[in-house]
């Protein structure tokens, strides 16, 4: 509601994408988390059964999972500067798109334990 009551206040600005950018990183950390699921699961798959320990398995997986999540986050960022520089208005459309499917994932994961609890 009010979070893109102000990103539309503000029109094609810097502010704006950084509205919807903000709205959108849960979305953005629960992809980036389920990924490091899948590869911890596979590094420990892969992992020498002779290591007693997946200690450095599961280690080299969350630093994977962190090199993603950063590079995910700076080509969102410089994907906005580019609209910005550009004055195009297409890609600030994805980050508009992002943060409505992150929001109607939230909101109806809120709607559900209204329900069930």
């Amino acid at each position: 509601g009010t979070d893109y009551n102000f990103a539309s206040r503000q029109g094609r600005s810097w502010f704006a994408i950084l509205s919807y950018l903000f709205i959108s990183l849960p979305g953005i950390v629960l992809a980036v988390t389920a990924i490091q699921k899948f590869l911890t699961k596979l590094s420990v798959k892969c992992c020498p059964k002779r290591v007693v320990s997946n200690v450095g398995c599961i280690v080299f997986s969350n630093i994977m999972a962190a090199i993603l999540m950063s590079g995910v986050m700076t080509g969102l960022i410089w994907l906005s500067i580019w609209d910005l520089l550009t004055n195009d208005g297409s890609r600030m459309l994805v980050m508009y798109y992002i943060s409505i499917l992150t929001a109607t994932y939230i909101l109806g994961v809120k709607i559900l334990g209204v329900f069930l609890h």
